[in-house]
């Protein structure tokens, strides 16, 4: 079974299949016999801008950062691509693509991370590993002082937690949104519907109905 491979990528070839495996992984983000949806085709279409430049370790030929660059180890890390991550390995990557919050004074040690702002105006975090139990203690750090403590039982879960920092809360969601805005845009949504009706139906787009990870009534289609 093929092994999505862990950054920084040595080679174009490991930056190109990772790449190539986060677009197969979005567009198998659906139920089989379900058709390809629109905001599904148009992510991929923005992932396909920041495919690895030629030669090289593979840098986005987009924003010529270091691959994956932020927009798509974003997207990896929020789709859940099964990445073989450690703590380490992850804080590595969030820390060379500018996910997390901070000034470049991050923590990694295999036992030890910290991230967040170094002044405590918000949030620093402070995660250290137990080697006897592998539990991580997880400490935030506010306004100087200690603000709240959690236990988490092992790497896959700091993980988990490490990936819920790197969600931001984008516009429109949770904003106040003023009605001309909505007016302006909303004269597109009937042409794009349209536009998407025939594209959908073209030859290539209509056969990957057939494919998608999700099972009928999972929990994981439920909750998405």
């Amino acid at each position: 079974m093929a092994v999505v491979p862990v950054p920084p990528f040595g080679d174009f070839a490991a930056a190109q299949r990772f790449h190539r495996l986060l677009l197969l992984h979005v567009a198998r983000l659906k139920r089989r016999e379900d058709p390809v949806g629109l905001h599904q085709f148009l992510l991929g279409q923005a992932l396909g801008l920041h495919e690895p430049g030629s030669g090289g370790q593979g840098e986005c030929a987009e924003c010529r950062q270091p691959g994956p660059c932020r927009t798509v180890l974003a997207i990896a890390l929020l789709t859940r691509l099964p990445v073989p991550w450690t703590p380490g390995s992850l804080a590595t990557a969030l820390t060379a693509a500018r996910l997390w919050t901070g000034s470049g004074r991050e923590v990694i040690e295999k036992d030890r991370l910290e991230w967040g702002d170094p002044a405590q105006a918000d949030p620093r975090y402070r995660a250290e590993r137990t080697p006897q139990t592998g539990r991580w203690t997880v400490r935030t750090y506010e306004r100087g002082g200690l603000q709240d403590t959690r236990h988490v039982e092992g790497d896959e879960q700091l993980c988990d937690l490490l990936i819920s920092h790197a969600l931001g809360i984008v516009f429109p969601y949770g904003w106040k949104i003023d009605s001309g805005w909505a007016e302006a845009v909303d004269a597109g949504a009937e042409h794009v519907q349209r536009w998407w009706s025939a594209q959908a139906r073209l030859p290539y787009l209509d056969a990957w109905s057939q494919q998608g990870a999700w099972e009928a009534g999972s929990s994981q289609h439920r909750s998405a």
